[in-house]
C-alpha cells in the first residue's frame, strides 16, 4: 500500500501487508429415503415405514463446501444388529464403514442397504445412526428410525400443469397421468370422478386396480366435448378420487383438473348405410349415393372432398371437391357418383369418402350379367326369358303331335331283334312252338294232350330236397353215469417208432370236367322248321317225348 504527498511528489511512504487464505475444510450431508424424500436433520429426522422381510435402500448425499480435499469415513451404527446392513460406494461395499474422498466443490454419495428381519413383528422398530466425520471434531450425524409399519400412500403426479384437453370432433380426447404407491405394501384403487356438464362425456380407460411397493402407472380419462362447443381454457373443473386400501386401512386422494377445449373445425359425414344404392350398378351405367357433411366444431370448416376405389374399371366422381367456409352447425350434402365398365369385376368393393382427415366406407358391386355377344347378348333379360320360354313351348307342342301321329296298331315285338325274346320265359312260349310244330307239316304222328304236356313239365322240374327232421320236444333224456373214475391205461416204455417214410404220395388223380349237356340226338330229317339249335338243346328233348321218339 503506497501513500504519496500531493504538494511534494517525493514525499512517499509504502506498506506491503500479505493476505493468506486459510484452509477451510467443511461439508454437508442429506438423508434420503427409497422415493428420494428428505428424512431431515438428526434432530427431528422421521421414521420410514418398512415391511417384514423387506429390502430398503437409504441414500447419503455429501456436498465438500469448503476449499480442501476431503477425507471421509462414514459409519452406519444400527440399534438392532439383527437386521442386515450393507454400505456401498464406489467399489467398496462394507458392513458398517466405508472411506469417502471428495474434492472441493463435488459431491459423493453413499447407498446402504438394509434388509429387514424376516422375524421382524409389527410395530418393531431399528434406529440407524450414521456418522459422517474428517476427524474427531469434524463430524455430522445423521438418524433415522425404521418402523415396521403399513405404511398407506400414494401420489398423483400430472405431465405438466393439471389440465385436461378436450377436441370438438366427436370423438375423445386422451389425457394422461401417473399414480405411484408411495407405501410399503401393496394397494387396490378404486376410481371415481365427479359429475361433468350436461352434454359431456368422460371416463377411464382401464384404469389400474393394484398396485405394488413402491411402483407407480399411468391412467388415461377421456373426456369428450360436445358439438359446437365454444374453445376456452377453462370449460370446468374435473375431480378425480381414488380410495387405496391395503386390506386394513383406507385412504382417499383427490386431484382436480382443469378441462380446455381445443379451437378447431371438423367434419362429421353421414349416409344411409342400410339403403346401398350402390348394389347391383348397370354395366355401362352409373349409381349415386348421397352424403351429409356437419361442421362438428368451433370454427369454420374449409376441408378438401375426395372419394377413391382400389378395384379397376371403376369411376368415382363428387359433386362437390372442396367445402369452403361452412358455419359451425350448418351442413352440406354430397352426391357420390360410381361408374362401372363392361369388363368390371362382380363381388363388392370398397368405396372411401373422406372430408379432410375423416372419412367414411360404403360398399358398391356391378351386376352379375355381362354381354356375351349373339341374340340373347343384344336383347334385354325379359325379352331373351321371353323367347326362350316360346321356344319351349313350341317344342313341347312338336313332340305331342308326333307321338299323336304315330300308328296305333305296334305291339312292341317289331322293335326286338329277330331270334331274340324280351320277357323271361314262363312255359308259354315254350307251348307256343310245340303247337306251331305239331300244326305243320311234321314226319310225327298222333297227338299229344294237355296232360302228357304237364306231366312232362313235371319230370324236367327237379325234385326238392327233403324236409329237415322235426326236433322232438323236451330234453334228452340223461344217461347214468357210473361211479368211479374211468380205468387208466399203460402207458408203453420208450418212444414211439419213427415212420420211415417210402416215397412221395402219389398225385391225386385229375378229377374229370363235367360234360355240359349238349341236348338230344337230332332226328334224321334235322330239327323242327322255325326251331334254333338254342330251341333245340332246351326243349328237344320235350318234344322227341311228345312224338314218340325217345
Amino acid at each position: 500500500c503506497s501513500v504519496t504527498s500531493a504538494a511534494d511528489p517525493d514525499l512517499n511512504i509504502s506498506e506491503t501487508v500479505t493476505l493468506t487464505v486459510a484452509t477451510l475444510e467443511s461439508f454437508e450431508t442429506v438423508l434420503r429415503d427409497d422415493l428420494g424424500f428428505d428424512v431431515g436433520p438428526a434432530a427431528y429426522a422421521r421414521d420410514i415405514n418398512v415391511d417384514t422381510g423387506e429390502r430398503l435402500n437409504i441414500t447419503l448425499d455429501i456436498e465438500n463446501t469448503g476449499n480442501a480435499e476431503l477425507d471421509l469415513s462414514v459409519r452406519v451404527s444400527p440399534e438392532l444388529t439383527t437386521w442386515t446392513i450393507q454400505v456401498n460406494h464406489g467399489s467398496q461395499t462394507e458392513n458398517r464403514e466405508v472411506d469417502v474422498a471428495i474434492l472441493p466443490g463435488e459431491s459423493a454419495q453413499v447407498r446402504i442397504e438394509v434388509l429387514v428381519s424376516p422375524t421382524a413383528a409389527r410395530n418393531d422398530a431399528n434406529k440407524l445412526v450414521i456418522k459422517t466425520s474428517q476427524d474427531q471434531s469434524n463430524f455430522i450425524v445423521n438418524e433415522t428410525t425404521l418402523v415396521v409399519k403399513d405404511e398407506l400412500g400414494a401420489l398423483i403426479e400430472t405431465y405438466g400443469d393439471a389440465i385436461l384437453n378436450a377436441k370438438v370432433n366427436r370423438d375423445f380426447t386422451y389425457n394422461m397421468f401417473s399414480i405411484t404407491n408411495t407405501g410399503n405394501s401393496a394397494i387396490s384403487l378404486d376410481w371415481d370422478m365427479s359429475l361433468p356438464p350436461d352434454g359431456w362425456e368422460v371416463g377411464f380407460d382401464n384404469p389400474v386396480s393394484t398396485l405394488n411397493p413402491r411402483l407407480g402407472s399411468n391412467v388415461t380419462i377421456l373426456v369428450k366435448a360436445p358439438d359446437n362447443t365454444v374453445a376456452t381454457t377453462s370449460a370446468f373443473e374435473l375431480g378425480v378420487y381414488v380410495t387405496i386400501s391395503n386390506g386394513i386401512d383406507e385412504l382417499e386422494i383427490t386431484q382436480t383438473f382443469t378441462v380446455q377445449v381445443e379451437s378447431m373445425s371438423a367434419c362429421l359425414i353421414e349416409t344411409d348405410e342400410d339403403a346401398k344404392p350402390l348394389f347391383g350398378v348397370p354395366r355401362d351405367g352409373s349409381a349415386s349415393q348421397m352424403f351429409t357433411v356437419t361442421n362438428v366444431g368451433n370454427q369454420p370448416l374449409d376441408a378438401p372432398l375426395s372419394a377413391s376405389m382400389e378395384a379397376d374399371y371403376w369411376t368415382v366422381s363428387l359433386s362437390e371437391d372442396t367445402i369452403s367456409g361452412l358455419v359451425p352447425g350448418e351442413s352440406l350434402d354430397i352426391e357420390l357418383t360410381v361408374s362401372a365398365e363392361d369388363d368390371t369385376e362382380t363381388g363388392i368393393q370398397a368405396v372411401i369418402f373422406s372430408c379432410g382427415e375423416e372419412e367414411i366406407e360404403v360398399e358398391a358391386s356391378v351386376e352379375s350379367r355381362k354381354d356375351q355377344g349373339g341374340l340373347f347378348g343384344i336383347l334385354p333379360v325379359w325379352a331373351a326369358s321371353a323367347i326362350l320360354v316360346a321356344m319351349i313351348l313350341v317344342g313341347v307342342v312338336v313332340v305331342l303331335k308326333l307321338k299323336n301321329s304315330a300308328p296305333k296298331d305296334y305291339s312292341g315285338e317289331e322293335l326286338v331283334a329277330p331270334d331274340a325274346h324280351s320277357i323271361p320265359d314262363d312255359g308259354a312260349r315254350m307251348q307256343a312252338m310245340m303247337d306251331s310244330v305239331v300244326g305243320e307239316e311234321s314226319m310225327a304222328s298222333g297227338s299229344v294232350s294237355a296232360e302228357e304236356i304237364a306231366e312232362a313239365l313235371a319230370q324236367s322240374i327237379p325234385a326238392l330236397p327233403p324236409p329237415a327232421p322235426v326236433v322232438p320236444a323236451g330234453r334228452p333224456p340223461s344217461a347214468a353215469v357210473p361211479a368211479g373214475r374211468p380205468p387208466t391205461a399203460a402207458v408203453p416204455a420208450g418212444r414211439p417208432p419213427a415212420v420211415v417214410p417210402q416215397g412221395r404220395p402219389p398225385a391225386p388223380a385229375p378229377q374229370p370236367s363235367p360234360q355240359v349237356p349238349m341236348g338230344p340226338p337230332i332226328p334224321p330229317g334235322g330239327i323242327p322248321p322255325g326251331w334254333t339249335m338254342e330251341q333245340w338243346q332246351h326243349y328237344g328233348q320235350q318234344w322227341l317225348e311228345q312224338q314218340g321218339q325217345q
